[in-house]
C-alpha cells in the first residue's frame, strides 16, 4: 500500500461511510488522501486514525486542516477516532473540531486537545461517547466547564477522564466535587482514574452507581467501607426519642447499582485481605450484577495463590497483559 494506491482505493468507493486508517499505514496518508477524505466522500460518516503519529502523517494532516480556517466548510464526519496521534498540534483541533456539527463519538485519548479546541464544538453536536484520557494540554477547571455547561455533552453515555498520575492529575478535589452532580443520568460507563476522589464524595458518588454499569475509580482515596456503600444503604444513625422532637423525614427507598464492572486498582484499602474480611460485601451475593473488579498488580498475585477460596466464593482471576480481573464464576453453584 502507498498513498498513490490508497488515494486510489478512496477514489473507488464513493459511498463509503466508515474509513479505519490506523499507525501502519500513517506514512502513505498523505495530503492528498486526507482532502479526499475530509472533502470528497459525502457519505462518510466515521474515520479512525489510530495512533498515527509518525512525523509525514502529522505534517500531512497539519496542512490538510490548515485548509479549514478561511472555509464556512463544515463536515458531516459523526465519529472522530485520533487515539495516540499524540504529534498532532493542538491548532489542528482548534480547527478541525468546529467544522464537525454532527459529532456524536470523540476518541481524542493522548493527544493535545486542549480546553479551547472542547469548547469549540457546536452546540448541535450531541457527542454519546468522549474520550479525553491521558490529554495533559487540558485542565480540570475546562473540562468541567465543558461537561457541566456546553450542549454536546448532555446525553453522554461513555466519558474517559482517567490521567496518569506519574506525570499529571487532572481532576483534583474542587473539579470532582463540581463535576459529579453534573454527570447526565444517560452516562453508563465513567472512566475517573486517577482523580483526587476522597470519602466525602461519596454522597456525589452514589448517584452515579444508580445507572453507571462501569465505573473505573483506580487510585481513589476511599476505604472499604466507602465502597461497601455503593451495594448497602447506610444504617441511620441513632438518636435518643424525644417526646417533643418532630416526626423525622422518611429515608428515600433505596435504588439497587446497576454497576456490572468497577476498577479498584491502586486504591491502598482494596487488597487480598480486605477483600476476604468479613467486613467486606463486594464478592457476595448483595453486589449483583457486579461480576468484575479490576485490580492492581499486588492484589492479583495474593488472589491468584489462593484458589480454593476463590473456588469457595465463586470468583476467579483473569489476566492480560499487566492488567488483572477478579471476575465472578457463572459456573459456580448457587
Amino acid at each position: 500500500m502507498t498513498s498513490r494506491t490508497l488515494l486510489k482505493c478512496l477514489e473507488l468507493t464513493p459511498a463509503i461511510q466508515e474509513i479505519l486508517l490506523q499507525e501502519n499505514l500513517d506514512d502513505d496518508i498523505d495530503e492528498h488522501v486526507l482532502a479526499k477524505v475530509f472533502y470528497g466522500l459525502p457519505k462518510l460518516r466515521a474515520v479512525d486514525f489510530c495512533a498515527s503519529s509518525s512525523k509525514p502523517f502529522a505534517e500531512s494532516f497539519t496542512s490538510a486542516v490548515t485548509g479549514l480556517i478561511d472555509s464556512p466548510l463544515n463536515l458531516g464526519i459523526r465519529r472522530l477516532g485520533l487515539h495516540e496521534c499524540f504529534t498532532l498540534p493542538s491548532t489542528v483541533f482548534e480547527t478541525l473540531l468546529p467544522r464537525l456539527p454532527l459529532l456524536t463519538h470523540l476518541d481524542v485519548s493522548h493527544t493535545r486537545i486542549t480546553d479551547r479546541a472542547l469548547a469549540s464544538i457546536p452546540e448541535s453536536a450531541c457527542l454519546s461517547h468522549l474520550n479525553l484520557g491521558r490529554c495533559t494540554q487540558i485542565s480540570g477547571h475546562g473540562v468541567v466547564d465543558f461537561l457541566t455547561n456546553h450542549p454536546a455533552t448532555k446525553n453522554l453515555v461513555f466519558l474517559n477522564l482517567s490521567c496518569d498520575i506519574a506525570r499529571y492529575r487532572l481532576l483534583w478535589e474542587a473539579d470532582v466535587e463540581r463535576l459529579l452532580p453534573a454527570l447526565p443520568t444517560t452516562l453508563r460507563s465513567l472512566n475517573l482514574n486517577g482523580a483526587k476522589i476522597r470519602p466525602w464524595h461519596v454522597p456525589l458518588l452514589l448517584p452515579l452507581t444508580k445507572h453507571l454499569e462501569e465505573f473505573s475509580l483506580a487510585s481513589a482515596d476511599l476505604t472499604m467501607r466507602d465502597i461497601n456503600s455503593f451495594f448497602r444503604p447506610a444504617s441511620p444513625p441513632s438518636s435518643p426519642v424525644s417526646e417533643t422532637a418532630p416526626n423525622p423525614e422518611p429515608a428515600e427507598p433505596w435504588v439497587l447499582p446497576t454497576l456490572h464492572y468497577l476498577d479498584l486498582s491502586s486504591i491502598p484499602a482494596i487488597t487480598q485481605s480486605s477483600l476476604f474480611s468479613t467486613s467486606c460485601i463486594l464478592l457476595s451475593s448483595l453486589t449483583a450484577p457486579l461480576d468484575v473488579i479490576e485490580l492492581g498488580d499486588k492484589a492479583i498475585s495474593s488472589l491468584r495463590e489462593c484458589r480454593n477460596t476463590n473456588k469457595r466464593l465463586g470468583w476467579v482471576v483473569k489476566e492480560l497483559g499487566r492488567r488483572g480481573w477478579y471476575v465472578r464464576d457463572s459456573n459456580a453453584a448457587g
